[in-house]
């Protein structure tokens, strides 16, 4: 379950913003399928037992030595639902002496055998891996005897007597192996962390975004003769902001939220997201088109030329400053608010009207100007194109969607991107975008 967090795209529940400058907090269920192969178990149980698992190097009453050594591959098979099977190929060698009074003639002999278990497994709220592993016996694939001149002397029932003690033990040593090398807990510590830290996502927007895990749950585990599989639901925060990432650091985690369990769909994600545009940047693009353009009012009597144009946010509104020269000298503000054109993939201005102190002050000596000519233009002639930035969203998406990374395998579609809302904040122009498709996850 490696990197699990790290890619997590899925189905929205609930959404809140709160604004820090160009930082942006959303609240976000996620959604997706989980599935673990059965054969990178098997790859795990191999690494970690190896070699001879049990040795008995002395003679006591029974005067027989015994080696135990894995023999081949353990096989994992699914029996039904948190449970598997598990074979363990053994290669014993014994060596036993016949004999009275301290005078013992010794042999030896090597055989083969297929140890059986019962695997039943869980995940505890606490993040822990359970196993409890029950001994379902064995079947030999060469039985043992030894062979002393003229008498063959049937050892089966000693070395089966030996074997049933140990079965136990052995099963107690897949727990403990499985224990040691699957730290899921602390893996999943790891992970939290490290997908706190902020990615950049845009080196053409300086873009940077950071997931914030919150609370995770998942259905109860199923397999079948492949997988042992699930649906996760994460609440997290999706944080993202323009220029340094400071704003996005948070403290290192060392304890995770419960692991809670539930019935969850699976089969779509949806993603709230954002993009920011910073107001210095729509104030160039004001500039380009407005900047030394000339407005002639009642016919040519009055004309002025604007030589300077801001674009700022105003307790939620936005804020048009302009530079004025020629008839009247002076600046002006205009008020209005911004939205996104979806057939134009532009952000647009509307509703635009100077301001009550700018017509105040002009009211009588420029009252000319209050015609609606300049509020006009700026409606018709300023646009923001955002198109190329969705495309780049889109395309980043993707790439992200379908990936392999650590032996985890990342499989998604991203099947639709729409801006939803539009805000204007303290320096930025906030655009929120709804991601829609599937997503799977396969380790």
């Amino acid at each position: 379950m490696k990197k699990l967090l790290l890619v997590t795209l899925c189905a929205l529940l609930s959404f809140c913003m709160q604004s820090q400058d160009t930082v942006l907090t959303h609240i976000s269920s996620l959604q997706f399928p989980f599935k673990l192969s059965i054969k990178k178990l098997e790859q795990t149980a191999n690494q970690a037992i190896k070699g001879i698992i049990y040795k008995d190097s002395l003679y006591t009453d029974d005067q027989m030595k015994c080696t135990v050594w894995k023999d081949d591959e353990i096989k994992l098979s699914s029996i039904k639902n948190n449970v598997l099977r598990v074979d363990l190929p053994l290669k014993v060698w014994i060596e036993k002496g016949i004999g009275a009074l301290g005078a013992y003639t010794y042999k030896s002999s090597e055989f083969k055998l297929t140890m059986s278990f019962h695997l039943v497994y869980s995940v505890s709220n606490d993040w822990k891996l359970i196993t409890k592993t029950f001994k379902n016996g064995y079947t030999w694939t060469q039985k043992p005897s030894l062979n002393f001149v003229t008498i063959q002397l049937p050892i089966t029932p000693l070395v089966e007597k030996i074997l049933d003690k140990k079965q136990g033990d052995y099963a107690k040593l897949i727990d403990d192996q499985i224990s040691k090398n699957l730290k899921l807990k602390d893996d999943m510590i790891k992970v939290w962390n490290q997908h706190k830290e902020p990615q950049k996502v845009s080196d053409s927007y300086n873009t940077w975004l950071a997931i914030i895990p919150q609370a995770i749950f998942a259905s109860p585990f199923t397999q079948d003769e492949n997988y042992i599989k699930s649906s996760f639901h994460l609440k997290a925060l999706v944080r993202s902001c323009i220029g340094s990432d400071s704003a996005l650091k948070t403290p290192v985690t060392y304890q995770l939220p419960p692991l809670i369990y539930k019935n969850l769909a699976a089969d779509s994600f949806k993603l709230y997201t954002m993009v920011t545009i910073p107001y210095s940047e729509a104030s160039q693009i004001a500039k380009k088109k407005f900047v030394d353009q000339e407005f002639s009012f009642n016919n040519g009597k009055y004309n002025i030329n604007i030589h300077n144009i801001a674009l700022y946010n105003n307790q939620g509104k936005l804020m048009i400053e302009t530079d004025i020269s020629g008839s009247f000298n002076g600046k002006t503000y205009i008020q209005g608010e911004l939205y996104y054109q979806a057939d134009r993939r532009t952000v647009r201005m509307r509703n635009l009207a100077f301001d009550l102190q700018t017509k105040n002050i002009f009211h009588k000596a420029a009252s000319w100007l209050f015609n609606g000519k300049i509020e006009q233009n700026l409606e018709e002639k300023f646009e923001m194109p955002v198109g190329e930035l969705l495309d780049y969203c889109s395309q980043s998406a993707d790439q992200a969607l379908n990936r392999n990374q650590n032996g985890m395998r990342l499989s998604g579609k991203l099947s639709q991107l729409t801006p939803t809302h539009l805000s204007s904040k303290d320096s930025s122009i906030l655009l929120i975008l709804l991601a829609t498709g599937q997503l799977a996850i396969e380790f």
